[in-house]
């Protein structure tokens, strides 16, 4: 199992907002934000930050979930969602303690996956804001 987590720089982030739209595309087939599974963030011109889920070790959204839809995939570390089981309760969304974990209008639950263990987000990050490791 794997402990890396995607890191963003502030100083680095342009707000740009490439990384959603990556995200987008690659988990949802379409370049939509609102789809993404990290979210920029501006508080003004220069402060930005970036809400993605941090694959706690100690992840409450495995623990709390009465249907033990959430789970650590063994090859990435990656917590993931088994969508068969899921009944999109939202405990896990109104638990997680750094809010990285959400929920699209049709009720979906997304949370960041790595990308199994190869997130785009970084790779296609023009500033060198997100890295992984």
């Amino acid at each position: 199992m794997s402990d890396k987590r995607i890191r963003f720089k502030e100083i680095f982030c342009s707000g740009c907002k490439i990384c959603e739209l990556v995200c987008s595309l690659i988990h949802e087939g379409e370049f939509s934000p609102s789809l993404s599974r990290i979210k920029i963030t501006s508080y003004d011109v220069v402060r930005r930050s970036a809400i993605v889920c941090l694959q706690c070790l100690e992840a409450i959204c495995i623990e709390i979930c009465p249907q033990k839809a959430n789970f650590r995939d063994r090859d990435s570390g990656a917590i993931l969602t088994d969508y068969s089981k899921c009944s999109g309760c939202g405990l896990c969304v109104n638990n997680c303690p750094h809010g990285g974990i959400f929920v699209l209008k049709t009720g979906k639950i997304i949370r960041c996956d790595l990308c199994y263990g190869d997130p785009q987000c970084v790779l296609f990050c023009p500033t060198g804001a997100l890295s992984f490791f």
